[in-house]
């Protein structure tokens, strides 16, 4: 049996910013009998504790940036997943954005290595997602440590290389390595400590979350990564996340339907979101639910809105983001009351209501490494609305009006015109070709967005890494 640490700063139920909490709510319990996973989190006061029963294992004194810190390890008290506690370091509100991240970064790691080196629990395998996690692999690797750190093989995943950890080379002392490592380069990216570097260059292997963004970050130089992905190549890999099929699932839902059923459930769906939001139920309902900032493409919403909304449509917008965004879309809603709603929120119940009651779910992203959203939309048979870019040229496939294929619709262009032309391409096939649009809804639902090949993938690299042991 193989045994892995997954190492993750957000993971639902618990905490979430992002796709990462969804992955790592799923995936690592995924993998077949033969993968003993444990799940490491900082145990964040973002957690609401009342929800959860958590129980006291170990704790433990961290020698880290002068100072001794005593830290507490937390178990769900139903699964392997594990919560590092540190009041000092762990216990913040908001789990990025702080002005000390990287010092809490770096005390993760080092509190991981004090548990490993007081039980004797030492993996196989550390699976490391994200730059928040990658200090473990230096720490593993560039320490004089004793053997046992030294035969850990590692994995990182890189989920968004927009997000890299970029941080003032006057901390660099924190981390108790050898300068040679910043000033060859190793650690550095131009004149600063950067964190998805480090995990890049010292991992074993490397995955990003679709096979279309691995190639586009080794074609494009929009990270500034682009040399060191080419120079790591042969290890680097493309896998397609998935989502929770158990959690987004219409028959588990008030509207309770299928594929089979689709047409009365989303119809109760609709009529639901309707009546929430006071819309027009003859009406086509567009739904958005994002984090709002620039790479989701926003723009192209905001600067079309009056054109959109000219169309006989509607507009449900959810999510939280940066304050322009969060502008626009209030101001919208002030415009056009009866045609559109914005709701300032993150909340994972409405969301569900919004998939599954939209008729149509808008996703023009600039980036998108796999795209989620999309997925968990046609789950509830939504059509999506994408631009071919990373995972989401994958999972959604233009429909073709000649031979009636697809499950979605899609632009290549992130422009105006490119926009605008697909989704009055969409709306029109809304209203005027109904019994072609319910066809890509059923074949929406059809698509298998579970985590069961992903978890297949990485399994196969799980056995790659321990084999060369």
């Amino acid at each position: 049996m193989k045994k892995v640490f997954y190492l993750t700063f957000e993971a639902l139920p618990y905490m979430k910013t992002g796709g990462l909490a969804d992955v790592s709510a799923i995936l690592p319990f995924s993998f077949s009998d033969d993968i003993k996973v444990k799940i490491f989190l900082p145990f964040s006061n973002k957690i609401n504790k009342k929800n959860f029963s958590f129980k006291e294992i170990d704790s433990f004194v961290v020698d880290f940036n002068e100072h001794k810190e005593e830290v507490k390890l937390y178990q769900d008290a139903t699964k392997d997943i594990y919560f590092l506690s540190n009041e000092t370091y762990l216990d913040c509100k908001d789990l990025y954005g702080y002005s000390d991240d990287l010092l809490r970064y770096a005390f993760y790691a080092e509190a991981l290595l004090a548990y490993m080196a007081k039980s004797h629990d030492i993996p196989d395998i550390i699976h490391s997602n994200d730059y928040h996690t990658s200090l473990i692999i230096a720490y593993t690797k560039l320490r004089d440590l004793n053997n046992s750190f030294k035969n850990i093989k590692h994995l990182f995943t890189i989920h968004n290389l927009n997000y890299q950890g970029d941080y003032d080379k006057s901390l660099y002392d924190i981390f108790k390595l050898d300068y040679k490592y910043y000033d060859n380069g190793l650690l550095r990216k131009d004149d600063h400590i950067n964190l998805l570097k480090i995990g890049i260059c010292l991992a074993d292997k490397i995955v990003t979350v679709s096979p279309s963004y691995r190639d586009e970050s080794l074609k494009n130089d929009n990270s500034g990564l682009k040399e060191v992905l080419e120079y790591r190549k042969d290890d680097y890999i493309g896998i397609r996340n998935g989502i929770d099929i158990d959690n987004f699932n219409p028959k588990n839902e008030p509207f309770n339907y299928d594929i089979k059923t689709i047409v009365k459930g989303k119809r109760k769906a609709k009529e639901n979101l309707v009546k929430e939001f006071n819309l027009n139920e003859n009406k086509m309902i567009l739904g958005i639910v994002s984090r709002l900032s620039y790479l989701k493409g926003l723009d192209l919403i905001i600067h079309n809105i009056d054109e959109i909304l000219a169309n006989n449509v509607e507009l449900v917008v959810l999510g939280k983001g940066e304050t322009k965004y969060e502008y626009s879309f209030l101001n919208m809603a002030l415009k056009y009351p009866q045609d559109s709603t914005y709701i300032s929120q993150v909340d994972e119940d409405m969301a569900k209501r919004i998939y599954a009651g939209c008729d149509l779910f808008l996703m023009p992203s600039l980036d998108e490494p796999c795209g989620i959203a999309n997925m968990i939309a046609m789950r509830y048979g939504t059509l999506a609305l994408v631009r071919e870019v990373g995972g989401l040229k994958e999972s959604v496939i233009p429909y073709n009006c000649h031979d009636l294929s697809g499950n979605g619709f899609s632009f290549k262009w992130p422009n105006d015109e490119s926009f605008m032309t697909v989704l009055k391409y969409a709306i029109d096939t809304y209203y005027n070709h109904p019994k072609v649009y319910l066809k890509l809804q059923k074949e929406a639902m059809r698509y298998d967005s579970s985590f069961k090949n992903s978890a297949k993938e990485y399994e196969k690299i799980y056995q790659e890494l321990t084999n060369e042991i």
